[in-house]
Formats: structure tokens, sequence, C-alpha cells
């Protein structure tokens, strides 16, 4: 059996006969460790060697872990202090399955797995600083981060790791074990309260008829505030006079964009709001170095208020998973933090361990038709991906509605399918046809993944814009090499604005780390180019996930703040629960005599709000008909408390407005 080994383990001459033992399979002198996945043989009558089985590619290694004198388990780094007794040895049922072995045939521990680096994650360990790290989703960015961090951690120097998202800000603290090292989200590390969220900024894009509200969030916040370092936001005349690709806007729109700005920053102030992006931020910590990941999700000014509080630095991200790409670049960054040519330090991690081959296939000829069209991004995101995933995939590709019925009865109770969407229109739209919670805009899904990604009307929405894209492009195009290259059309904004289009494709792509299932209502030469084809009708397994599993993903969509899909996930589990519950009494109902059932009961209006209630909140009868009755006779009798439980429970749009036009009467009585 081929040995592996942990990245400190020396190989001393001692132990040659012991390790020659476990090559040759001779487990005499092995024992399992009780609750544990470690196993320990027999060095002399005082020592021991720890190792567990790891399996790759179909064949089981021995991953020898370290040298344990005298009994002593409780020093051991991976048993961490806890009690074992030792038990007769049984070769384990369940190994443990590797994805890479790299050619030192040596693994690191980082967050409960073993991990083997690449040469190219090994140069950022060592590395000078200041470092980007370049890499797409799954290309181990932050593994090869916690490793540097727990190097640091043996040194005096003080260190900030930081990141927007709350879930990979606590993964990465309970994975690195670091002490000394201080982790934080960007919110937490400068104490922002009331934060604008895109649900809010959503709000405001309605009051003023705004149609991309997403394209207005990124301008308002990644162009107007974020190129501003030296005050809150961009003048009027500077805004306008910002470069083709600065912006999202054309020229002549910019004008309207920044009244719809003003308007913007009124809105603010009166719901009592911030934007971190025009705040003067603060925090009395001073650090010797700061970790920025995913920083391709930070706006310029917020990375500049990051890094004033360093004197060093490591930034790691991924420009491709950039939907609206003006506000950041590479580059950009160079010119601001880097101080000298010498000190541009880049370490682009190409591999890739998560997403299937298949899918990295698709999002690579992506890519490339990317590239053809607009040109590079810049030379440190010209590459394409190298998976070592030993997942093949599969892709699936249906214009027939049909399918999108066979996807939602047998899929729509599996938390390993998500849905992915362009926009809030068309997420409305997939509500009515799938019935899992797990229906995400494009906007929304980033930093999640899923085995399995259902891929809706993505290209049908947008086909003239798709043409446009794919124009004048072949399949022998795809076949060549990419190289770097600008786009020669440098004044067509027109064309540039499409990017978000095909970066919001390559996002959704790129979720999935097992199978796509794609449902389009028209064919389009896109899909020609990137070699997916019509699949025929398929009658899928049905899947089911339990109670424990949609409680579980709650509790991950809540750390990434997903509010909406967590509400609807518990709404999911208690309707279950009360399916059964709600059976039982229909069949009572129905044993009922008819003519108790046909029997008219004149009420009240105040009894019918009684009634209304009771079946709209406690037996979830929520239907239409029911709200409307209800608000109606409320509003008849002023009754306020009802008023504002349709305002707060159901979310109720006729109650909602009810109370801004209260409140503007308030407010007009009190000015008098």
């Amino acid at each position: 059996m081929k040995l592996v080994f942990y990245k400190d383990f020396i190989r001393e001459p001692k132990l040659e006969k012991t390790l020659q033992q476990l090559e040759n399979e001779n487990f005499s002198q092995v024992k399992k460790l009780s609750n544990s996945g470690y196993f320990r043989i027999r060095v002399n009558q005082a020592d021991r060697l720890l190792f567990v089985f790891l399996k790759y590619e179909n064949e089981t290694y021995i991953l020898v872990l370290e040298y344990i004198p005298n009994h002593e388990y409780r020093k051991s780094k991976f048993l961490r202090g806890k009690k074992v007794d030792e038990e007769d040895f049984k070769f384990p049922e369940h190994i443990e399955e590797v994805i890479y072995i790299n050619e030192d045939r040596t693994f690191r521990y980082i967050g409960n797995k073993f991990v083997s680096f690449s040469e190219s994650q090994k140069s950022v360990l060592y590395a000078q600083t200041p470092i980007i790290v370049v890499g797409s989703a799954g290309s181990g960015k932050t593994s090869v981060l916690i490793e540097k961090l727990q190097q640091l951690e043996k040194s005096d120097k003080k260190v900030l790791y930081i990141s927007l998202s709350k879930y990979l800000v606590e993964n990465s603290q309970e994975d690195c074990d670091c002490p000394k090292v201080d982790f934080s989200t960007f919110q937490e590390f400068f104490n922002i309260e009331n934060e604008i969220t895109f649900k809010e900024f959503q709000e405001f894009a309605r009051n003023h008829r705004i149609l991309e509200a997403e394209k207005y969030f990124e301008e308002f916040r990644g162009v107007i505030m974020g190129m501003a370092f030296d005050k809150p936001y961009l003048s009027e005349e500077e805004y306008i006079k910002l470069g083709v690709k600065q912006s999202l806007f054309k020229e002549n729109e910019r004008t309207s964009v920044y009244k719809k700005f003003i308007k913007y920053l009124k809105y603010l102030k009166d719901n009592n709001l911030v934007d971190s992006n025009m705040e003067q931020l603060h925090n009395p910590n001073r650090y010797d170095l700061i970790v920025i990941d995913e920083v391709q999700d930070f706006t310029n000014a917020q990375i500049y208020a990051i890094l004033k509080h360093g004197d060093d630095f490591i930034l790691s991200g991924d420009s491709n998973q950039i939907i609206y790409s003006n506000a950041f670049s590479w580059s950009k960054l160079k010119e601001m933090f880097f101080k000298t040519e010498n000190d541009k330090h880049i370490s682009i991690l190409k591999e890739n361990y998560r997403t299937s081959q298949t899918i990295t296939e698709v999002a690579n000829r992506l890519l490339k038709i990317k590239q053809l069209r607009f040109g590079s991004i810049d030379k440190e995101s010209n590459y394409l991906i190298n998976t070592v995933s030993n997942i093949e995939g599969e892709i699936f590709f249906w214009t027939d509605r049909a399918m999108i019925k066979e996807i939602d009865e047998k899929k729509g109770d599996d938390v390993n399918f998500a849905v992915i969407v362009f926009d809030e229109v068309s997420k409305r739209d997939a509500k009515m046809k799938f019935r899992t919670p797990l229906i995400f805009t494009v906007q929304e899904v980033k930093g999640l993944e899923y085995k399995n990604i259902v891929i809706f009307n993505f290209v049908t929405k947008y086909q003239k814009k798709f043409r446009d894209i794919v124009q004048g492009i072949n399949k022998s195009d795809l076949e060549k090499e990419l190289k770097f290259s600008r786009n020669r059309n440098k004044e067509n904004r027109e064309l540039e604005q499409y990017k978000i289009y095909i970066n919001s494709l390559y996002v959704a792509f790129t979720r999935g780390t097992e199978n796509l299932y794609i449902i389009e209502e028209k064919p389009h030469q896109l899909w020609e180019l990137l070699g997916v084809v019509e699949s025929e009708q398929v009658t899928l397994e049905k899947s089911l996930s339990t109670k424990e599993d949609w409680e579980k993903e709650a509790k991950r969509l809540e750390k990434y703040e997903k509010i909406e899909h967590v509400e609807e996930i518990r709404k999911k589990i208690e309707q279950k629960e009360t399916k059964s519950q709600k059976a039982e009494q229909n069949k009572i109902e129905k044993a009922k005599p008819k003519q108790k059932q046909q029997q008219k009961i004149e009420l009240s209006d105040t009894e019918r709000i009684v009634h209304l209630k009771q079946e709209i909140f406690e037996k979830g009868n929520n239907t239409k008909q029911n709200r409307d009755n209800l608000f109606r006779l409320a509003k008849k009798l002023s009754d306020i408390v009802t008023i504002r439980e349709m305002a707060t429970k159901l979310n109720f749009k006729m109650a909602k407005k009810y109370f801004k036009e209260l409140d503007k009467l308030l407010k007009k009585d009190i000015a008098k």
C-alpha cells in the first residue's frame, strides 16, 4: 500500500521498519483508536505512529501523520487531548476520499480535512508580501490563506482576516484555530449598523421607477461612491467625465443616473440607513498584515478604508465571479496599492478541486466567448480553469416545458438542487413553477454552491443581447488557446454593457459542483457554441431531503444572511409537519352531514374579522380572497391592529401602503 505523509512528518531511520510494515499491509501491530478515525502502529514498547487511510482514484493510501513517543496521545495535534482507548484492528468500511495528491505526496490538515497542495498553492505560502492570490471558485484560495495564517500564528505579527461574508469569516476562524489572528466581517470591523441591503434598495428603485435595480445599486456603490477616496462621492461633473469602461452607463445617460443618486442619498437619510462607501470609517487597531478574502466583492473605497489600517496585505479573489465588472480589476488594485513594479507579486491558482469536469469544460468555453467578444479583463484573469475533480458530471438542456414539472415534482424537496435566474422579475416567474425554497437570482447566489443547479430561462429573456454577444464567433474560434488581448472597439459602450449577461451566466455555471439542468423556452446559438445540445426527455429519480437536512441548510444560509430563503425553508418545514394534521382534519370535515355544511351563519363584521384571522394566521388558509376580505373589513372598522398584522406578518402591500399614507397625514398634521 502506498504511503503519503503529513507536511511536518520527519522520516527518521528508526521508523523505516515500521513504515515498511505499513507498505506491506502488515497490520499485526495496528490498533484502532476508539472514538476517532485514527489508527496507530507499534514502533517499539513505548512509541507509536499515528495514521489514517485515504482513498484516491479508487486506490487506498496510508497517510502517516506523526510520531508519538511514550504513548503520549494527549500531546497529539490531531487527537487534541481527547482520551482514547485501543481496539482490535478492522479495516475501515468508510474511507475519506481525496481528489488530489501532489508530487511530494504531502498533506495538510485544514478544516477537519486532509488537503494536498499543488505547486502553485505552495508558492503562495512562501511568497513575500504584499501578494495578490487569484483563483476560481474551488481553487483552494481560502485553504491556502488559512495555512498562511497558521504560519503567521507562530510569529509576532498582528494579523487581520476580513471578508464581507459572515459565513466565510466564521468558517475560516473555526478551520484556522489561530487565537492570535483577528477574524472579522467588514461591518463588524468598522461597527457599521443599518447598512442598506439590496432588498431595501429595491424598494427605493420601485418608488423611483428604476427597472434595473441591480445595475443602479452597483453604479451608486461601486462607481459614484466607490471611486471616491478623499470624499464621500464623486461630483456630477467628475462622474460624467468617467471613461467608457469606468461606468455601467453611457455618458449621455449619466446626468439622469446622478439625479437618481441624489434621491438615493435622501432615501438613506429619511430611513436612517447608511452606505459604508461614503462613510468615514475607522478602527482603532493597526495591523502588520491584513488578509482580504473574496476581495472582488468589495468596492475600491471599502478596500482603501481597510488597508489604511495595515502595513502589509494579501488580497485574494476571482474577478470572473463579478457580475458588474467595471468597479473592479486586478490592474486597478495594483495601481492603487503597490508602491513599485517589483512589489507586484501575483499568484494564480488555476487548478479547481470542486467543480465537475463537464461544468468546467462549458465554463471555460464561456470564458473564451467572453474574451473573444470583450477582450481580456486583465492579465491576471486571463486563464482557463483546470479541474482535478474525478467527478465527470452531466449537463441536461431542455426547451420542453414538461421537464419543468418533472424537475419540480422529483427534485423540489431535495436540498442539493437550487434554481438560478437572472433577476427578480425572473425569480417571481420561477416561484410559480418550482416549489423549492432554493430559488436565487444570480446576485443572491454569489458565494453559494450546490451539487445540482437548475438554470432557468437565462438566455431566453435576453435573446437579442446574447445574439449580439456571439455574433461572428464560430466553434472553431473556441478551439484556439486563450490569449491576452484588449477589446479594439473601446468606444462601444453598448457592447461593453453586455458583459453583465455573460458574467452572470458564468457565475450561474460555477455555482454547480456536479450537474447542470438548463431549461430555456427557445434554442439559441450560444448553447450550440458551448456544445450544449437538446437532451431527450428523461424520468428523474425522486429524491427527498430530511427535515434535519433542511434545517442545516437554513442555518448555512442564515450565515450568508439569505433571510428570505431561510424563512421559505422554515415555512416549508412547518407546512410538511402540519400536512398530515390538515389531511386528517379534512377527513373529519368531509364526514360531517351535508346539511350542516350548507347551513349559512350570518356574522357581524367584527366576528368575520376574527373568523378570517383564524383562517389565515392559524389554519394557514392564506388565499388572496381571504386577505382582500380581511383588509376591506379592517379598513372599514379602522382596525389598526389587524392592518398592522397584515403588513408585518403577511407583507400585504395594501396594508403597508395604508400605513405609509397614514404616516404622511400625521406628518402634515404635525406641520400644521
